[in-house]
């Protein structure tokens, strides 16, 4: 059994070793999924801001947050410099991102101090001191699905030691929807924009054609701000994509090895970072 458990383990692997074996889908490759859009995601939100965000993370997720938020910075200070005529004469390639472009999108898990995973999750950059966590939904240590007490929040309070400075809360007001079919080279809308109902968006690059993913405020119908005739609803398609390619999420890879999941495949961790909670595992 054990032998047998082993030679499906190598063979998933080597699958989606293939599958996965280029981070930037091609603008061809992309449009194989066709033009289309899935609102609302099922999701759970999960706020952090205050002063020294970046050293708090750094210490409990497998990707260097440190080195994220620095280049955001650079990001930020580099679209403010860049002028109009750079903008209005860029050639866009599937390699060569937007002049405007920030990204803000990570992927990366949370794991307890065995090194088995409690959850993956998205992680957006909003501001140098706010970080939203873009999380799949997961039952609480009663078996309850509530969108206000995800299995995570205990967890991350636990190793808030500057509780007044550090606020972790629920985001109750966003939600997360997906358009596919998009280039990578198509710049994401801006926070604020359609009338402030856009917190941020960004391509999702775990996999290929994952499509771009964007935060909006609740009160916004995320019809209303999309061309509905040129990307329709396709609901179903985010599992689907997730499932071709070994993306696993949530319950489907909690307790299990960051390794096992795929997580290295998908850039969800950083093997050159410093110490966090459960490396010592990842590592070996």
């Amino acid at each position: 059994n054990s032998m047998a458990s082993l030679l499906a383990y190598t063979l998933r692997r080597r699958i989606c070793r293939r599958l996965m074996s280029t981070n930037t889908a091609t603008h061809e490759t992309q449009l194989k999924w066709g033009l289309s859009h899935e609102s609302p995601l099922p999701r759970s939100l999960i706020k952090l801001s205050g002063k020294g965000i970046g050293k708090y993370l750094q210490g409990l997720v497998t990707i260097d947050v440190n080195r994220i938020i620095d280049k955001y910075k650079e990001d930020v200070e580099r679209v403010s410099n860049t002028s109009e005529s750079s903008i209005s004469s860029f050639v866009p390639t599937p390699t060569t991102p937007h002049p405007s472009y920030i990204r803000r999108l990570h992927h990366c898990y949370f794991l307890d101090i065995r090194g088995r995973i409690i959850t993956d999750a998205l992680l957006w950059v909003i501001e140098e001191d706010t970080i939203l966590l873009d999380l799949p939904i997961m039952k609480n240590e009663k078996g309850e699905v509530k969108e206000e007490e995800h299995p995570l929040l205990p967890h991350l309070k636990v190793y808030n030691i500057r509780p007044r400075s550090l606020k972790i809360t629920p985001l109750l007001t966003a939600s997360v929807s997906c358009v596919y079919g998009l280039p990578v080279t198509v710049l994401p809308p801006k926070p604020g924009s359609e009338n402030g109902g856009v917190i941020a968006g960004d391509h999702d690059t775990r996999g290929e054609g994952m499509g771009l993913r964007v935060l909006t405020d609740v009160s916004i119908d995320f019809k209303s701000i999309i061309n509905e005739k040129s990307l329709p609803s396709a609901r179903g398609t985010y599992g689907l994509l997730r499932s071709v390619q070994g993306i696993g999420e949530g319950e489907e890879v909690k307790g299990r090895s960051v390794v096992e999941s795929n997580g290295d495949f998908m850039n969800g961790v950083d093997f050159d970072k410093g110490c966090y909670l459960g490396q010592e595992f990842t590592a070996r």
